[in-house]
């Protein structure tokens, strides 16, 4: 997942206590912090901020509960259930994004929406999610999803015509509104690795 940070002045948003968590292993930085001998970078063990290196400090000592920081490597369940996209965002991995830069009421543009998980995150964060999206078919999973979470029916802006009464209109079976793989076979033709839903013969 690659994040861009937009922003018209020098400084950014960052909230790491809106991703940390409550912890009772918090210390200070201090040089004399124990080190790892593996190499990985990782912190030892033994007696942190203010007691590092003290003669006689237990390994206990100079830790504090507070709100542990976020570190560089994000943890979360794995998600396969969105409109059979084939590499679908766990929302929860947008949402400590959303989270760690952006506050209540920010806008977050997401210029490849895939299955809509970045405005799906937006949407329960209180965030106003904008959003582009090249096939027409992920288009209507982000709008049905969209309809899931916010409880109002999508409408065409140009004719104030409700989702289903367009998908109608042009033909589009209901089923299809929720299933790219059986609208996308020749708006989609990936022709490197998967995924590809297109025959192989290019049409």
């Amino acid at each position: 997942m690659i994040s861009f940070h937009f922003c018209r002045q020098p400084e950014i948003k960052f909230r790491p206590k809106a991703v940390g968590h409550v912890s009772e292993d918090c210390f200070d930085y201090s040089p004399n912090n124990p080190k790892s001998t593996s190499g990985s970078g990782l912190l030892g063990t033994g007696a942190r901020g203010p007691a590092a290196g003290q003669p006689e400090a237990a390994d206990e000592d100079g830790r504090f509960t507070g709100i542990a920081r976020p570190s560089n490597v994000v943890e979360v369940k794995s998600e396969s259930g969105q409109g059979s996209h084939s590499a679908p965002f766990p929302r929860a991995l947008v949402e400590f994004f959303v989270k760690a830069f952006s506050d209540a009421g920010d806008i977050v543009f997401d210029p490849f929406l895939g299955s809509g998980t970045t405005m799906a995150a937006a949407q329960v964060l209180d965030r106003i999610g904008y959003g582009m999206e090249i096939s027409p078919a992920y288009c209507d999973v982000i709008l049905r999803r969209m309809a899931n979470l916010a409880g109002a029916e999508p409408v065409l802006a140009e004719t104030g015509e409700q989702m289903a009464a367009v998908a109608t209109a042009r033909g589009v079976p209901g089923e299809q509104l929720d299933n790219p793989r059986l609208r996308d076979a020749r708006r989609i033709q990936h022709h490197g690795p998967a995924p590809f839903y297109g025959s192989r013969k290019a049409s």
